[in-house]
């Protein structure tokens, strides 16, 4: 019997992921895939990049003191800082733009070897139809334009140096 159970089970997981599987290709015409995947994911989701020119303690300081003033609280699950959006849906993302990932807690955050070189600020899109909110949007601005002022400067998601235009389109949007 025991053999028989671990049969079942083992051949359950493939069915499950056979079927997550198809339904996620579900349209089968390249064209389709083309046209929708990748206009769906820009739309989803604003990055943009402060890369700053000489990292160090002081800057550390500053950089904290910037997440503080605008209310910026560190989740500690995801290990990055979440500001707040208009909505609860809807925070910036704040995390280490290189090495990617992982931001310190607020009581590692100076100290010589969490120097932060450079942040990623994410912007997803709520869940709802209407999209992103403008205030938001005019918050991501802001916020990564004051980021940058502590000495350093902004890409876009391409990783190259954002101009009039790029905060244009996003404010835009």
């Amino acid at each position: 019997m025991p053999t028989d159970e671990s049969n079942e089970l083992a051949a359950q997981p493939p069915a499950v992921a056979k079927q997550v599987n198809t339904s996620s290709t579900l349209p089968e015409n390249e064209d389709s895939v083309e046209e929708v995947a990748p206009v769906e994911a820009e739309e989803s989701t604003h990055v943009l990049f402060v890369m700053f020119d000489q990292p160090d303690i002081a800057l550390n300081k500053k950089l904290f003191s910037s997440l503080q003033k605008w209310e910026a609280h560190y989740d500690e699950a995801f290990q990055v800082y979440s500001v707040p959006g208009v909505t609860p849906q809807n925070p910036l993302r704040v995390t280490n733009a290189y090495p990617p990932g992982l931001m310190p807690p607020p009581e590692a955050f100076q100290q010589e070897e969490h120097l932060i070189s450079g942040v990623s600020v994410i912007l997803k899109k709520p869940k709802r139809r209407r999209g992103f909110d403008k205030v938001q949007l005019e918050k991501l601005v802001t916020f990564t334009q004051e980021l940058a002022a502590l000495g350093g400067g902004v890409l876009d998601a391409d990783r190259q140096a954002a101009t009039f235009k790029t905060f244009q389109a996003i404010r835009h949007k």
